[in-house]
């Protein structure tokens, strides 16, 4: 399972909505979300389409609060519970932090993720996660 944590601040890129399944399927077939109502109501019906189309498998955790680091933690214990492989941290705040966070998890060298090509705009998690060649890991 593929754990997507839902971001405190939003990217955009024309057509992402409609390619997320594509963009997920190199990677699970099975994924979490962490969201909130509202903000679920805002992706759907193409959202929901475009998993569907990918052959992917979705259970939907809806936040009952803001989406804080507290409120996505409380949830991501049950995501982990569940056996996710992967979680991704929100993609908010400084360039540096954000990778960081992406190469803990990742078990990733900090210093090598440091030095890769991209942007952290939504659109190119994809091709870090691809230049890590790391799809999935143990917890351990």
């Amino acid at each position: 399972m593929f754990a997507i944590k839902s971001p405190q601040t939003y990217h955009y890129q024309p057509g992402l909505l409609s390619r997320t399944g594509e963009l997920l399927a190199d990677h699970s077939s099975d994924i979490a979300i962490i969201t909130s109502p509202k903000a679920w109501r805002a992706v759907n019906p193409q959202l929901e389409a475009s998993l569907k189309a990918a052959g992917i498998r979705w259970q939907v955790n809806f936040l009952t609060t803001e989406c804080s680091d507290a409120a996505i933690k409380t949830h991501l214990v049950s995501v982990r519970e569940q056996n996710a492989t992967l979680a991704l941290p929100p993609l908010n705040g400084d360039r540096d932090m954000i990778i960081a966070a992406i190469a803990r998890e990742v078990k990733f060298s900090t210093e090598n993720a440091a030095r890769l090509p991209f942007s952290m705009a939504a659109e190119n998690i994809e091709k870090a996660l691809r230049a890590t060649e790391i799809h999935h890991y143990s917890q351990g």
